[in-house]
């Protein structure tokens, strides 16, 4: 009896491991759209692992406030449509570099709220993400994920790296490089050993900056005063830092030459992509317009063959069916008779 209770445990905890117990359909995640796109929601489902039957044109997958522990490349290689998809506020705290790897289309990306501590550098080439929550990843360090793929490829618009750090857990503020496309970060609630100008140079795009509580070391004192002033030229919308010594005394300093250097670079890159965007533009309306063409073409010359045929079929009816065939044989001579008595009797 003692045996079988064990066998019967161990069968359990294998069905539990693989998620085969609880973690899947039987949690009844909602199908649904969402803004017009499919999506799928395991929000608070007190899901384990990832859901098995997921469908594979789902466009939106929602699995906040959960406690998956493990997301793998297996686990989301099946999903070439999706563009969303929310783990906030699960246990997760590895990630493999090629975990998000087959995700193409995927404009969103919530990480917020769990344990990461080493962010795939592969999320920095997906090639449609553009907004990047990472929030409240308290011992995330991804300076260095950031520096294995500068420059960044992905058209990445939108970044939280809020609270990611405290009193006990100093970070270093991530170089960036040139971010043409990013528009929106927020740093606020982080201590950070130090910040410099080169910090923003590559930050050519940036209109919103929310810094709100953030601790911060300066390596010279007129490096509080270069960076507000720089985010002001910029007409960035940010808190000013609070600076050390008198701006009066900072007034001759300006942004070294490698910090410009970075910056113009930024601008290149940024112009070069806007005019990419802007020949697409013109190849794909030159294109509609040339499919337009050819198909007015097309019905014109389908038109002008059956209306050809039509006309041919109206001629051979002429000519087979005439509209007046003159009396022949024993008619005409009776007409003809007739005609003759008509012509004496008249005399």
């Amino acid at each position: 009896m003692g045996s079988q209770y064990i066998y019967l445990v161990l069968i359990c905890m294998s069905f539990e491991k693989f998620g085969i117990l609880g973690d899947d359909c039987s949690k009844q995640c909602r199908v649904s759209r969402t803004h017009g796109m499919k999506s799928y929601d395991c929000y608070n489902k007190d899901l384990r692992f990832f859901p098995k039957c997921v469908p594979s044109d789902v466009e939106i997958v929602e699995l906040s406030t959960n406690r998956i522990r493990k997301v793998s490349r297996s686990d989301l290689s099946q999903f070439s449509y999706l563009k969303i998809l929310y783990l906030k506020d699960n246990l997760l705290v590895t990630l493999q570099n090629d975990t998000f790897a087959d995700l193409d289309s995927l404009r969103v990306l919530d990480l917020s709220q769990n344990s990461i501590k080493v962010l795939p550098s592969s999320i920095f080439t997906l090639p449609s993400l553009k907004k990047l929550y990472l929030s409240q990843n308290s011992e995330l360090n991804w300076a260095d994920s950031l520096e294995n793929v500068k420059p960044v490829l992905s058209p990445i618009s939108s970044i939280d790296i809020s609270n990611i750090s405290d009193e006990m857990n100093v970070i270093d503020f991530p170089d960036f490089g040139p971010m043409p496309y990013l528009q929106f970060l927020n740093i606020s609630e982080n201590k950070y050993k130090v910040l410099t100008p080169r910090h923003f140079a590559g930050l050519c795009s940036v209109k919103v900056l929310i810094n709100i509580n953030v601790s911060n070391n300066f390596e010279n004192s007129c490096d509080c005063w270069i960076i507000n002033n720089w985010l002001l030229q910029r007409k960035v919308q940010f808190n000013p830092f609070i600076c050390p010594g008198i701006e009066s005394e900072c007034f001759q300093r300006k942004p070294k030459n490698v910090d410009g250097d970075i910056y113009n670079k930024c601008l290149e890159v940024k112009d070069a992509l806007e005019k990419e965007t802007r020949l697409k533009k013109i190849i794909i309306g030159t294109g509609v317009s040339v499919l337009i063409i050819l198909i007015v073409l097309i019905f014109l010359y389908f038109y002008c063959i059956r209306n050809r045929r039509n006309n041919e079929d109206r001629s051979r009816m002429k000519v087979n069916c005439p509209l007046y065939a003159p009396p022949s044989g024993p008619l005409l001579s009776n007409i003809q008779t007739n005609d003759t008595k008509t012509s004496i009797d008249n005399l």
